[in-house]
């Protein structure tokens, strides 16, 4: 991923696992400083990015909510049933 910090300040967003502690490492060793070059938003567990540093702002998912609706749609399929579409964050 190409970074271009030439306009301005920037995001930059994580999706999945350790990926904001490990792009804020990353940054770190090109001298780019969060929130002050870079703005960063991880999806991952709250426990894990309350430790760096500075704290990331993280988006943890609703995983017993997935699970329920992966579940639900196995199930409906299984029966032969269509499932209405749902979205769980």
């Amino acid at each position: 991923m190409k970074l271009d910090f030439e306009y301005g300040h920037g995001l930059m967003f994580c999706p999945g696992g350790s990926g904001g502690i490990l792009a804020a490492y990353a940054l770190s060793l090109f001298g780019r400083q969060i929130p002050e070059d870079i703005s960063l938003i991880a999806l991952e567990q709250t426990f894990f990015s309350r430790y760096g540093t500075p704290p990331q702002t993280t988006i943890t998912p609703d995983y017993k909510a997935m699970a329920s609706s992966v579940a639900d749609v196995i199930e409906s399929r299984i029966g032969g049933q269509k499932f209405p579409p749902r979205t769980v964050l």
